[in-house]
């Protein structure tokens, strides 16, 4: 048998790089007329946006937008994972409906990182906070976070093989409960740019 895997070291690639300060960050990277987002995110679990005064946000250096929920109306992203049956498949980029804490509310852009940051800090959200859900048992009964929807149930469909029921003496249940995930911890933050086409010839 080969070298043990468990338990064993396991060199990384990147460390050199990291640890000499020659590797590349995304915030390292200097386009001409690069501009800097910061997410306005929801302190609280539930409620509604009421509206957003933007008037201190304006006044700082350097601010170029301020997006909100009326700027973005009608524009949705798909979502990552879909699961059999799934009755939402897609949720609004920014919207007034507030279901969970640390949502995005509003978008601030300016010149400078610093800039984007301080005048979102200055953002006036008028929240009315509602009572807030904490479980999914809890969930099944509450009132539908997506009233289209007529309950908070996304999704029910069955897995393994119903074969193997008929081997099971008496009724047998399993339930389990997930009110999170977390997938592989990765930076995000990303840079876009965008070129003119220009003619090639041949």
């Amino acid at each position: 048998m080969g070298d043990p895997y468990v338990g064993a070291r396991t060199p990384r690639r990147e460390d050199a790089r990291l640890l000499t300060g020659k590797s590349r960050y995304v915030g390292n990277v200097r386009l001409p007329g690069t501009l800097h987002a910061h997410v306005v995110r929801s302190p609280i679990a539930h409620g509604r946006l009421l509206g957003c005064d933007a008037k201190a946000v304006w006044a700082v250096e350097g601010v170029v937008d301020v997006i909100t929920p009326a700027d973005a109306a009608g524009m949705r992203l798909p979502c990552v994972n879909v699961l059999p049956g799934q009755r939402l498949t897609s949720y609004p980029v920014l919207e007034d409906a507030i279901r969970y804490a640390g949502q995005p509310l509003a978008l601030v852009v300016a010149r400078t990182p610093e800039a984007a940051r301080d005048a979102a800090d200055l953002l006036d959200l008028d929240l009315d906070e509602l009572p807030a859900t904490v479980g999914a048992e809890r969930a099944m009964d509450a009132d539908p976070l997506y009233p289209e929807l007529g309950s908070n149930v996304i999704t029910d469909f069955g897995m393994g093989d119903e074969d193997c029921l008929a081997a099971v003496e008496g009724p047998s249940t399993w339930s389990r409960w997930c009110s999170g995930w977390a997938g592989s911890r990765r930076t995000r933050w990303s840079r876009a740019a965008w070129w003119p086409r220009t003619p090639t010839t041949s």
